[in-house]
C-alpha cells in the first residue's frame, strides 16, 4: 500500500488547485531525469493517482518533506512547483522568495531563478503520461510473466545497491542496462 501523506486542494469552481507532499525520515531525491526508465517514481505515481481522481484538477506543486530537522530551513519542501504564478500563488503566497518551497525564489525581471525547480502544466501532464505508461508496461510484463533480470546503472546511480536480493540475485555484468539522465521528454523529444 502506498498513501499520499498529505494533499492540498482547493475545490474552486473556477479552478481547482492540488499540491502533493509526502514526508521523509531519510534522504531526499526528487530527481526525474530518471523516470524514463521508471526509476524515482513515487512522487509521479502520486501525481498520476490523484489526477485519475480529480480530473480537472491543476497541480501547483508535488514535494518531498524531510520529518527529522536540524533547523527551520530543512523544513522546507523539496520538489516542483508549477511556473505558472496564478496556480502557484494559490498555494504559496510568498513564491517570489519562499518560505514554504526550497530554492524557490523570482528574479526581479519576474523569471525564476535557477534554484527554482519549475514546470509548466504541460510538463506535469507529460509526467503523469509518462508514468502511466511506465504503470502499463508493469502491468503487462506481471500478465506475460516476464521478469527479466534487466538492473539499470549510471555513473551515479546503480539499481542494485538497496536491493535485499542483491547477494543472490542471478544478474551478470552483462544485464545491465545503461542510462542516463535525461530530461528531454519535458520537451517532447524521446531519446533511447
Amino acid at each position: 500500500k502506498g498513501f499520499v501523506d498529505k494533499i492540498i486542494y482547493n475545490d474552486d469552481k473556477v479552478k481547482k488547485i492540488a499540491v502533493l507532499i509526502d514526508y521523509k525520515t531519510g534522504n531526499i531525491d526528487i530527481d526525474l531525469s530518471y523516470i524514463k526508465y521508471g526509476i524515482n517514481m513515487q512522487l509521479p505515481v502520486y501525481l498520476y493517482l490523484v489526477k485519475q481522481e480529480l480530473k480537472e484538477v491543476e497541480f501547483a506543486g508535488f514535494y518531498l518533506q524531510k520529518l527529522i530537522n536540524k533547523d527551520d530551513k530543512s523544513l522546507k519542501l523539496e520538489g516542483f512547483s508549477n511556473s505558472n504564478i496564478n496556480i502557484l500563488s494559490m498555494f504559496d503566497k510568498n513564491y517570489e522568495n519562499s518560505n514554504l518551497v526550497k530554492g524557490l525564489k523570482v528574479k526581479q525581471d519576474g523569471s525564476f531563478y535557477k534554484t527554482s525547480k519549475v514546470l509548466n502544466s504541460d510538463e506535469i501532464a507529460k509526467i503523469i503520461d509518462i508514468t502511466n505508461q511506465s504503470i502499463n508496461n508493469s502491468i503487462k510484463n506481471i500478465e506475460d510473466v516476464n521478469f527479466s533480470i534487466n538492473p539499470k546503472k549510471s555513473n551515479n546511480f546503480n539499481s542494485c545497491t538497496y536491493c535485499p536480493f542483491n547477494d543472490f540475485c542471478f544478474k551478470t555484468n552483462n544485464d545491465y542496462i545503461e542510462i542516463k539522465e535525461d530530461l528531454s521528454f519535458l520537451e517532447g523529444e524521446e531519446n533511447e
